[in-house]
């Protein structure tokens, strides 16, 4: 062996022994991106039964739901 594959330090770091050590730091980011999908699905739901059901659209309700969506693209593409 070379003096350069014995320099090479392969044993586990202390974050990999723990169960899912690595992937940990990444549940608050799934949780956020989790409860935006929901508002977003309700919050479509009620507009779609505001606008057909009661016939009072609400217009807000569109331009929440498409910031929504981009914040959920972009916490995607962190925890990818």
């Amino acid at each position: 062996m070379s003096a350069q594959a014995e320099s090479l330090d392969l044993s586990p770091s202390p974050d990999a022994a723990r169960p899912g050590g690595r992937w940990r730091m990444l549940e608050p980011i799934n949780a956020i991106a989790a409860m935006l999908m929901l508002a977003i699905v309700l919050l479509l739901l009620a507009g779609v039964a505001s606008r057909y059901l009661f016939d009072i659209p609400v217009v807000w309700i569109d331009e929440v739901c498409s910031i929504s969506f981009i914040w959920v693209a972009m916490l995607g593409s962190a925890m990818a």
